[in-house]
């Protein structure tokens, strides 16, 4: 597992770096699917121009967890477990399922590729697996003065609405059963039948790119009058996909794809939904809980970025750096882009050794200049142990810097 595991964060990282336009290539150590693996996703991102920060950030995490869901769907068919790996192995397949598999892939690829060009990942964020925040006046890239006003579109028909009992988030103690429900309504003029059900369901962390377990689809179809509702309960034990406990902290709940008929129409929809909610597994001993106040600078790649505060809470951890780029001068309005294209903050930290992601922050445009956050209101990292001794924040990039900027804090007085 260990192995897997670190094979599966270099694949990540080049992803990353792949995005980043940087050359990728395959260590010596790395055998021939690795190598295949890498050259298939640089095909893939050599086929856009100049994607912006919003569309990287969800192009590496539908693909990653794409492979997961295809992974969990040849397990399904053919009885049998199918490692990340052995997957990577059948991107160019000669099995007509993975062949199959792969051409899924390159659609939605394509498709992110063209809706992006249209600007529709800007106007529905809720969909988005993961998305960077932008400041008001920092890279919003908005239209220039005088510029005449977009079009509208009319928005697409919602055919079925998901909702989960409870709602948002639900913390559970270590090692308890959790249930989740899942309500799905008919939100249509006419009856439908939604194809498979229940579907499919993923459960992410926080510490990983791939689901820890996932729920095959069901092989019912369920027809549904105008304003029905149908629901689901989800039973998960709190283990991965090898039978272990799952470590404590945040796992989100993806549900999986339906396919949406009407009676009077020949067509069919394919219906996906956003994450749907939040669950947070305790420390059985109990999380942290104090106020750090830091203001710990550190210089890396030409730029000083200032470690102000960090906030341990029982449900999370929220910390929150400063800095003042070259030449910053604050926003004047909503019109102004003193920063155009600036990408937030990418961070993580390591608790005695264990890495957790803290993914993008959020910015805000000061008089003297930007302040990172990262944790703040849904952005949900997760806690620290009660008996933890060393905190280690890594504040890797921002904009065109490149850190790491790593920040070194005691615990225990």
């Amino acid at each position: 597992m260990g192995k897997e595991a670190d094979r599966e964060r270099e694949f990540s990282d080049n992803i990353d770096r792949l995005l980043a336009g940087e050359e990728v290539t395959a260590g010596k150590e790395m055998d021939e699917d690795y190598q295949t693996a890498i050259d298939f996703s640089k095909k893939l991102i050599e086929s856009r121009v100049e994607p912006s920060p919003h569309f990287k950030a969800q192009l590496k995490q539908r693909l990653l967890l794409k492979l997961a869901q295809q992974e969990a769907e040849a397990a399904r068919q053919k009885e049998r477990a199918i490692s990340f790996w052995e997957f990577l192995r059948n991107l160019v397949p000669q099995s007509p399922v993975w062949r199959t598999a792969t051409v899924t892939i390159v659609v939605i690829i394509v498709a992110m590729g063209v809706l992006w060009r249209t600007g529709v990942f800007t106007q529905s964020p809720e969909v988005l697996l993961t998305q960077p925040p932008m400041v008001p006046g920092i890279g919003a890239g908005g239209p220039e003065e005088g510029a005449p006003p977009p079009a509208l579109e009319t928005p697409p028909q919602i055919l079925l609405e998901l909702e989960a009992v409870p709602l948002k988030t639900a913390v559970f103690p270590f090692g308890e059963t959790v249930e989740i429900g899942l309500v799905f309504k008919n939100t249509s003029s006419e009856s439908i039948s939604v194809t498979p059900f229940p579907p499919a369901i993923h459960i992410v962390g926080s510490r990983t790119v791939r689901p820890v377990r996932s729920f095959t689809e069901g092989d019912e179809s369920r027809k549904l009058s105008p304003l029905e509702t149908i629901s689901h309960t989800l039973v998960w034990d709190q283990r991965d996909s090898s039978g272990e406990q799952v470590a404590p902290g945040w796992y989100t709940v993806h549900v999986g794809e339906v396919t949406i008929s009407k009676d009077t129409e020949l067509t069919e929809t394919r219906v996906s939904f956003p994450s749907i909610t939040k669950l947070l597994i305790q420390f059985p001993q109990g999380a942290m809980e104090k106020v750090i106040e830091l203001n710990q600078t550190q210089t890396a790649g030409g730029l000083s970025i200032t470690l102000e505060r960090v906030e341990l809470h029982d449900r999370g951890v929220i910390f929150s750096a400063f800095t003042t780029p070259p030449n910053y001068s604050p926003p004047q309005s909503s019109k102004t882009h003193p920063l155009k294209g600036l990408v937030p903050a990418l961070a993580e930290y390591t608790v005695d050794g264990v890495t957790i992601q803290a993914k993008y922050s959020e910015l805000l445009a000061l008089e003297d200049g930007i302040r990172m956050i990262w944790g703040q209101g849904e952005s949900y990292l997760d806690p620290v142990p009660s008996e933890a001794t060393e905190l280690v924040i890594r504040i890797i990039s921002f904009g065109e810097w490149q850190g790491p900027w790593e920040f070194v804090i005691s615990l225990q007085d």
